[in-house]
């Protein structure tokens, strides 16, 4: 039985190497010839443009060059040096998101804005947002554990500040970088990889752009890393030690099932690839651990729900129903194919007036039709999904310009120029090419993994578990092919490359080390002979 379990834990390895190789190998060719871009960061309409493949190319070499060195330096004294770049990384990380929370002035906006009030409003007894039936959260309950979280940190600090809420974002981007740096760490041990990462995270530039926009991405990356985190090292534990890591990784990332619901698709590939490991294993207690986790993230929005609807003597209407949101990334959209255009909640409020089994009911015709379009002109359907695929992975800054484009005052003309002027330019251009190099590398390591031979295969003794995040962003592409579109939405997915890259990097310079260290040992040869 064990040897069964074997193969197919190998299998699914296998499955999994491929699929992610498939998704990474497009991207990057992708990205190789083009990009979406914004006019400027004040746009919300992506534009498709041609790439330079020279370029790119060119980015990559020289970085890689200098990260090289840079970790080649580092490594003198790994175990010292490494510690104190690690610190670096975290004050930088915390002050430069805290900075640039400060000088953007940027304030909450459309969803976030509705989100954050209610936070402050139930904060203050105020429920008038759960009575009214025609509320923002009447039309988005999925909203009310982002809104429980919000009002904990409102009533836990005294205050109505949303500043609060975007310091927090910087503390929690410390958490995601401590937590992703400890997953490349234990994913691969003994090795280089992890200084490479923080090199490369350093310049992730859209994870701190976001810091000013309250909506919850920040809060859910923290927990969910941080979760992951958690897990793999409760599985190099042994016995009862490894109880309070689990406990820990239940909690994270229940919290992030429930401050973004999207979080879910990195829990089933959790629950996945766990699932496989413990059968290989013969560990029951991960089966228990599985089951909660299901139970857990599944029912933590519907908690925070019940919770608001006992608070305020009320209940809350359904909301809008899935379908819509599907319908509606099947859709043009002035924006980028299948993007948000106002379906959802005009079929929902306006159409089925808030009458969520009618607003199913035409949806389903609407999803209908468009299965129809798509049949009957397949080169359209191509280039439908094929151009959304491109606006969501190829989108230059994961929509971090529009998202924190709102203003409460007049900006500084350095920081204005980073939304309508020269620095718009620039950091849209590194950005580009610093998002190829990330899939670029990723490609190389799992193309490694997929097609060397004779290498040795568990970097990490969890086995299918080293493939939990790239699970995660597999599941990820697919699930926004079809769910209405957004940069925003894939930014995650992009985060959870890091460490592939970073390993990808590592194999790179070891490769080119073995060349080198060939081709001097031929011109030693070479020149004993001659003497």
């Amino acid at each position: 039985m064990k040897a069964f379990w074997e193969i197919i834990h190998r299998i699914a390895e296998k499955i999994i190497e491929i699929a992610v190789f498939l998704l990474f190998g497009c991207i990057t060719l992708s990205g190789a010839f083009s990009s979406a871009v914004l006019e400027d960061g004040y746009g919300q309409k992506l534009f498709f443009v041609r790439d330079s493949l020279f370029l790119n190319l060119l980015f990559c070499t020289v970085s890689g060059i200098l990260i090289h060195f840079l970790v080649k330096m580092i490594c003198k004294d790994q175990e010292k040096r490494s510690r104190i770049l690690l610190v670096i990384t975290l004050l930088y990380t915390f002050l430069l998101s805290l900075g640039w929370a400060a000088v953007s002035k940027c304030f909450p906006t459309a969803d976030q804005a509705s989100v954050y009030y209610g936070a402050k409003h139930f904060a203050a007894g105020n429920f008038s947002e759960i009575t009214d039936k025609y509320s923002y959260f009447s039309c988005y309950p999925h909203q009310m554990g982002l809104a429980l979280f919000y009002e904990i940190l409102l009533r836990l600090f005294h205050t109505e500040s949303y500043h609060l809420l975007q310091g927090v974002n910087a503390v929690c981007n410390v958490i995601t970088v401590l937590s992703l740096y400890e997953i490349t760490r234990i994913l691969f041990p003994g090795k280089k990889v992890s200084v490479y990462f923080l090199f490369l995270v350093l310049f992730c530039l859209p994870l701190f752009w976001y810091t000013p926009f309250v909506y919850g991405e920040l809060p859910s990356f923290a927990f969910s890393f941080l979760g992951v985190w958690m897990l793999l090292a409760g599985i190099q534990k042994k016995g009862k030690e490894s109880l309070p890591f689990f406990g820990l990784s239940l909690l994270a990332l229940t919290g992030a099932s429930a401050v973004r619901k999207n979080t879910l698709i990195l829990v089933i590939a959790v629950v996945l690839t766990l699932t496989v490991y413990l059968f290989k294993e013969r560990k029951p207690f991960y089966l228990i651990y599985v089951i909660l986790l299901a139970v857990f993230c599944g029912g933590a929005i519907l908690l925070a729900v019940r919770y608001y609807e006992d608070r305020s003597g009320s209940s809350l209407n359904d909301g809008v129903p899935g379908i819509s949101h599907l319908v509606m990334g099947l859709q043009e959209a002035e924006y980028a194919p299948g993007w948000y255009n106002g379906f959802n909640f005009e079929t929902y409020a306006n159409a089925a007036d808030y009458d969520q089994r009618e607003a199913v009911r035409i949806s389903r015709q609407a999803f209908r039709e468009r299965l129809k379009a798509f049949s009957e002109d397949p080169a359209y359907a191509f280039r439908f999904f094929f151009d959304k695929f491109r606006a969501e992975w190829l989108n230059t800054g994961y929509a971090c310009y529009d998202s924190t484009a709102g203003k409460y005052y007049e900006r500084h003309p350095a920081v204005e120029s980073l939304y309508s002027g020269a620095g718009f330019f620039i950091t849209r251009f590194f950005m580009d090419k610093y998002q190829f190099l990330i899939y670029f590398t990723a490609l190389f390591f799992v193309a490694r993994r997929l097609f060397a031979k004779n290498q040795k295969r568990d970097m990490f003794s969890g086995g299918l578990l080293l493939y939990t995040l790239p699970a995660a962003v597999l599941g990820g592409a697919l699930f926004y092919l079809a769910w209405e579109g957004s940069g925003r939405y894939i930014l995650p997915y992009f985060v959870m490359t890091l460490p592939y890259a970073a390993a990808g990097m590592d194999l790179l310079d070891a490769g080119i080390d073995v060349m080198y260290n060939k081709k001097s040992k031929r011109k030693t040869g070479m020149q004993e002979v001659y003497q």
